[in-house]
């Protein structure tokens, strides 16, 4: 979510009015936010992957394990 505070520039005489400590806020955040989602997806696929090749591990028959080809 970006938020513009700049509503009233002429308010004052030119001195800081905090937009650069805004927008580092609005980054931070954005980046917090990008990690917070993109961790759980990534754990879940992963579990998914171990799940799927326990499975096909579980499927093979005894009499074929450990054959190539």
């Amino acid at each position: 979510i970006w938020v513009n505070n700049n509503n009233n520039k002429n308010d004052h005489d030119g001195g800081d009015d905090g937009s650069s400590s805004t927008n580092q806020n609005n980054a931070t955040l954005a980046a917090t936010l990008l990690i917070a989602g993109v961790l759980p997806s990534r754990i879940g696929l992963w579990v998914y992957d171990i799940s799927v090749t326990q499975l096909f591990q579980q499927t093979v028959a005894p009499n074929v394990r450990g054959q190539v080809g």
